[in-house]
C-alpha cells in the first residue's frame, strides 16, 4: 500500500483489521520486512517522511498507484497474497 492508503481510515477497513503493516523505505531491501515478519512488532502507525524514493515497478493494492513514492507498506500476515 501507498501511505495515501495506510493512512486513510476506509482504505484500512478494505484490508483484515489485525494485520500489521511494514514500512519499506529502500526498494529492493527485503531483508528487514522478512525479519519482521518472524517476529511481527507493531511498526509506529505513522512512520516519518523519509526522502522522497521511488519503488518502480510496484503498485499500491488498494488505489493502484505506481510507481510508488515514498514509503510503501506491506502486510506482515498475508505475505504476498
Amino acid at each position: 500500500m501507498c501511505d495515501n492508503c495506510v493512512a486513510s481510515p476506509q482504505k484500512r477497513l478494505d484490508h483484515e483489521a489485525s494485520h500489521v503493516f511494514f514500512p519499506i523505505k529502500t526498494p529492493g531491501i527485503s531483508e528487514a520486512y522478512l525479519k519482521a515478519c518472524k517476529r511481527v512488532e507493531q511498526p509506529p502507525v505513522v512512520p516519518p517522511r523519509p526522502e522522497e524514493v521511488e519503488h518502480k515497478y510496484v503498485h499500491c493494492d488498494e488505489c493502484g498507484e505506481s510507481p510508488l513514492v515514498g514509503v510503501r507498506h506491506k502486510c506482515l500476515d498475508c505475505n504476498g497474497e
